[in-house]
């Protein structure tokens, strides 16, 4: 990164999780039909597309499988495409716990079958990756880096799901290569982790479980609420002044996204011309995907290497 991109640079990341359907799903999370997923995925791409953004796509393996074409056709129009994962609706479901439950032998190869799974549906290798229910343990990072994944989006910092092995109390809330000790903290990993975008005075509770407010349209909450999310994130930027400064919004494959009047629909649509307009404030908006903050994170440690020592 050059020097002068530091100040206010902008990278926004736009992600779907691409859920199986409800009936093949253990817990019984997902989307509603093959066929709201497709619209949502279509209406999604469109949309960024009118926008001049790009996207992340993050198909489990089965919705990878039923959507092939679909996806191969999304990557090569210039989305990124991941995988996220869910082991409650992998395969047969004989995995019913969520991801971070597991010990590191089990995730090793629960992740590998899943990688396997997912990169014969699309013939493509996998190298982004997202955790269903955002499930990880200090296991989780280096496993995926051993499994050749460079960038994630894993962490939500201030999540505490237990129910979900969630839990980010503490996690870095900017873009960094990821531990392979620590899950919350910056490491040396081949790596990069990218988190959702969470409100940062909403990161602490004496609640057993809790979950900050992100920028997902899917709640569809009153839009000073997401104004109000994009402030305080972009603030905290600004004043911790990471290499790489990055938004990411997270939404599923539940929403009709081809229908211009449904409510969550609107909702995206506002949230992410609302980002755009703080150029005016002196962002510089980056349309990204996980692998361009990657990138941009790679380039910001070279030249911070070749800086001369002062």
């Amino acid at each position: 990164m050059a020097s002068g991109e530091g100040g206010k640079l902008l990278y926004l990341v736009v992600s779907m999780d691409c859920e199986r359907v409800r009936s093949e799903s253990y817990y019984g999370d997902g989307t509603d039909s093959w066929q709201t997923s497709e619209r949502a995925i279509l209406g999604l791409a469109e949309i960024l597309q009118a926008e001049g953004l790009k996207g992340t796509f993050l198909p489990t393996p089965a919705t990878a499988a039923k959507h092939a074409q679909l996806f191969q056709e999304l990557h090569r129009a210039g989305f990124e495409v991941g995988m996220q994962f869910h082991c409650d609706s992998f395969r047969d479901g004989e995995y019913r716990q969520p991801l971070g439950a597991y010990s590191r032998r089990e995730q090793e190869e629960i992740l590998r079958l899943a990688k396997e799974d997912w990169e014969q549906a699309l013939g493509m290798e996998l190298v982004a990756y997202r955790s269903g229910y955002l499930s990880a343990s200090d296991d989780t990072f280096p496993i995926l880096a051993e499994l050749g994944i460079k960038q994630t989006s894993c962490s939500k910092p201030g999540r505490h799901v237990p129910s979900r092995s969630a839990c980010w109390l503490g996690a870095t809330p900017y873009a960094h290569r990821a531990s392979a000790r620590c899950r919350l903290e910056p490491g040396e990993l081949d790596l990069v982790e990218v988190p959702v975008s969470s409100h940062p005075a909403e990161r602490f509770s004496l609640r057993e479980s809790f979950d900050p407010m992100d920028a997902r349209p899917d709640h569809a909450h009153p839009f000073p609420a997401y104004a109000g999310l994009v402030d305080a994130v972009l603030w905290e930027l600004a004043l911790l002044q990471p290499p790489v400064k990055s938004f990411v919004v997270l939404t599923h494959n539940t929403i009709d996204y081809t229908d211009r009047q449904e409510r969550r629909t609107r909702t995206l649509l506002r949230l992410l011309r609302y980002i755009k307009a703080r150029e005016e404030d002196g962002w510089q908006v980056v349309p990204a995907t996980l692998a361009l903050v990657r990138e941009a994170l790679l380039r910001a440690e070279r030249e911070r290497d070749q800086a001369p020592a002062r």
